[in-house]
């Protein structure tokens, strides 16, 4: 079996490489496409990497959550924060409580069973909103307690200032091209 480590390093190399594949794909004038088959592939090149970059973000908290699966047994092992977040994974109520009586009730021994458990199984979905920018990557590296990113991680050139602006900008245009919107 892969450690963690080896885990992570065939996710980014994975990634990494398809990331390539697409700009090889595309950009680097291999394939001979008619101009209308590159502006399509050009225009929609950005949901796909969107799709990549948001797969890797939830295949990497997964593996992280399925290592700490193997290491504890007890929810209250965690740091509250993350314990936080696990519960309010599991009891959608916390967000929006039930208004008929038997919801109440189910939540309550649902709820108490969950408390009473000498062996809990985390919750290995990442929820990213279906957006995953610069504010959602940060609260959830909060969550995991685990340092957020700067906004100027390193030195940006034109156009992009900043990581958080880049991450706007690929938001900003996989939307328009995910939701029909030809911007």
């Amino acid at each position: 079996m892969l450690s963690i480590d080896n885990k992570i390093n065939e996710l980014v190399d994975e990634t990494t490489s398809n990331i390539y594949d697409i700009e090889r794909l595309i950009y680097t004038g291999r394939y001979q496409f008619i101009d209308k088959d590159f502006n399509l592939l050009s225009k929609y090149s950005l949901v796909m990497l969107y799709s990549l970059w948001e797969g890797f973000i939830q295949d990497l908290f997964r593996m992280y959550l399925e290592e700490i699966n193997t290491k504890i047994s007890l929810i209250y092992e965690l740091n509250e924060r993350f314990m936080l977040w696990q519960i309010e994974e599991k009891f959608k109520q916390f967000n929006e409580y039930p208004e008929k009586e038997k919801g109440k009730i189910n939540f309550q021994l649902n709820l108490k069973d969950f408390i009473t458990q000498t062996n809990h199984e985390l919750n290995t979905n990442i929820n990213c909103q279906n957006n995953l920018g610069f504010e959602i990557l940060n609260k959830i590296l909060v969550t995991f307690n685990i340092d957020i990113i700067p906004e100027h991680l390193f030195p940006y050139k034109h156009p992009n200032r900043t990581v958080k602006k880049f991450l706007e900008d690929l938001l900003f245009h996989r939307n328009n091209q995910a939701h029909g919107n030809n911007q």
